[in-house]
């Protein structure tokens, strides 16, 4: 067996084995570059290769809007005199497709072009998934004014943007759902965006800040697994946006940025879709026909369900200013909302509170219903769920 053939059987299993349905880029990253020293000696390294977007202002479904329009190619070494990575990237993969939305390629590759062994196995899934989330904290935890090309008000259109790519294109629809269930009932496995600062606090064993308001991107990739699970197989996440749209990718002929004419579906270039009748989770004011949860006992019930099933601390709602918050996220911006939140939450932390008998049996069979459609992706809190429902469901005939 060559070893092209040794590192194509390697990446087939990890595809297989181990790869969770992430959208990985055709282009190639990692590429095995030869260097020589000033003795003359010369020493094979790893040149790891970054393809970035260029955002600018482009029309969009006729609004002028933040896109990729043009990409450059960054590096950690300088290239040797000569090399084109585009001419090369063109030998390796003829026709390949880029997406920002890609995961990089994690397949390590020789200067003539050919496909290197790269164990152990495991490893380049762990590199997909470790991407991934940076991806996902990255867009969730945006400082305002920091970022230009992501605004605060569009990161939940930029999430499930990102969430649909992969979920379309991956190749493994099955088990990404799964990987996205997991992160939503685990968020803080999501780490916030790494910063100089950070890293270098790391690279002494320093560990990174936490995630702000995991709850909040919890509840997003919740809805969107709740969204996805009536259309799987059905209808590709890429005819939600509407019509194709064609961009002119702009660049220098240098080898260093690539023109290229793409057409794109407006799912992966706009970013945008219809709104559902879920709250906007970055919006503070939400019209009373957008709120997710029938009323805060119910949504008091989904807190407290997982709170006793799974010990998920990061639903506890410790003060009256973390509950206004949530209730506010959720639709509910009257004055008192938060307060009566978590009144309803410390009331349903005790498991005779929720079952308590009374006269309103018909509005908790009610509560617990609507809850337990939004734990299918949280089995222990589910079975707690259907444990008490019957409870309450034998008591009221």
């Amino acid at each position: 067996m060559t070893e092209k053939e040794k590192a194509t059987d390697e990446w087939n299993r990890e595809l297989a084995r181990h790869v969770r349905g992430f959208k990985v880029s055709d282009l190639p990253m990692k590429v095995v570059m030869p260097c020589t020293w000033e003795d003359g000696r010369t020493v094979d390294f790893v040149q790891t290769i970054r393809v970035m977007p260029v955002f600018t202002k482009v029309l969009v479904g006729g609004v002028l809007q933040d896109r990729p329009t043009m990409i450059r190619v960054e590096k950690d070494y300088p290239l040797p005199m000569g090399w084109s990575y585009w001419e090369y990237a063109e030998k390796i993969m003829p026709g390949g497709t880029w997406s920002p939305l890609d995961m990089p390629n994690p397949r390590l590759y020789s200067m003539e072009g050919g496909l290197l062994s790269n164990p152990p196995e495991g490893g380049m899934a762990m590199e997909l998934e470790r991407g991934f989330k940076e991806a996902l904290g990255c867009l969730w935890q945006i400082e305002v004014g920091a970022s230009p090309s992501i605004p605060v008000n569009e990161r939940r259109s930029r999430i499930l943007e990102l969430l649909d790519h992969h979920y379309s294109k991956g190749g493994n629809p099955t088990s990404f759902r799964d990987f996205i269930g997991e992160l939503a009932r685990n968020p803080m496995r999501i780490p916030p965006p790494p910063t100089e600062g950070s890293l270098l606090l790391e690279s002494f064993g320093a560990e990174r800040e936490r995630l702000q308001d995991p709850m909040g991107l919890s509840m997003l990739l919740q809805e969107w697994l709740t969204s996805t699970a009536t259309q799987i197989d059905t209808q590709p996440s890429s005819s939600i946006g509407g019509d194709a749209v064609n961009v002119e990718l702009i660049a220098h002929d240098n080898g260093q940025v690539r023109s290229v004419s793409s057409q794109e579906d407006q799912s992966s270039l706009e970013g945008d879709r219809p709104e559902d009748n879920m709250n906007q989770a970055v919006k503070g004011k939400a019209p009373p026909q957008e709120r997710k949860w029938p009323d805060l006992k119910t949504l008091a019930l989904f807190l407290a369900l997982r709170y006793e099933a799974i010990e998920d601390k990061h639903v506890y709602l410790a003060t009256d200013e973390e509950a206004s918050v949530l209730a506010k996220e959720n639709g509910y911006v009257n004055g008192g909302s938060g307060k009566r939140l978590r009144r309803h939450f410390m009331t349903y932390l005790k498991a005779e509170a929720r079952t308590a008998k009374g006269v309103r049996d018909t509005e908790a069979l009610k509560r617990y219903g609507f809850v337990i459609g939004k734990l299918e992706h949280i089995p222990e809190a589910l079975a707690l769920a259907k444990k008490e429902e019957a409870v309450v469901r034998t008591r009221s005939h």
